[in-house]
């Protein structure tokens, strides 16, 4: 079992609950992630899972089979929404010109210090971290569509309190 935590979008949540034809490469690919064991994810993106699994997936899911999957699935954590946590997010958002969602995924990775984070949803190349850590790589190679993001270094988003103070 791994002993780095990987934290994992809503995308790869709905590729592994896929039955669609169409997305077997991106299921296969989402489905060996969470095999890996040792992943967290947010309330938010059981949130988002839930909304676009009982309403844009095909087939469609139940209220009780969405809730089921991820239950099923056995994350090791699922981190709470808090304020400072939409804080951190407000922040990650301004500063990288993204989703304010999107900078919410990022900002419960690094509160429960990730080495990764898979998502389809971020762009490749770019640096998640603040002033003077190492940059955030972001690996397309091999993955089908869904990326991963790894965390080089990580100081728990030091650099948000010290823009805000400075």
């Amino acid at each position: 079992m791994p002993t780095t935590l990987a934290f994992i979008d809503t995308n790869v949540l709905l590729y592994a609950a896929s039955t669609d034809p169409a997305e077997i490469s991106k299921q296969t690919e989402a489905r060996r992630l969470l095999s890996r064991g040792a992943f967290a994810f947010s309330v938010q993106v059981a949130q988002e899972f839930f909304v676009n699994a009982t309403r844009k997936l095909t087939p469609v899911l139940s209220g009780s089979d969405a809730l089921t999957f991820l239950k099923g699935i056995n994350p090791t954590t699922v981190l709470p929404l808090n304020y400072e946590l939409f804080e951190d997010a407000t922040k990650i958002q301004e500063r990288f010109q993204i989703s304010y969602w999107d900078a919410a995924v990022i900002a419960a990775a690094k509160r429960l210090n990730c080495d990764t984070l898979s998502s389809e949803d971020l762009s490749d190349g770019q640096s998640y971290d603040g002033p003077g850590d190492k940059s955030v790589s972001h690996n397309c190679q091999d993955l089908r569509g869904i990326a991963t993001i790894v965390f080089y270094k990580f100081r728990s988003a030091s650099w948000l309190n010290a823009k805000q103070n400075g």
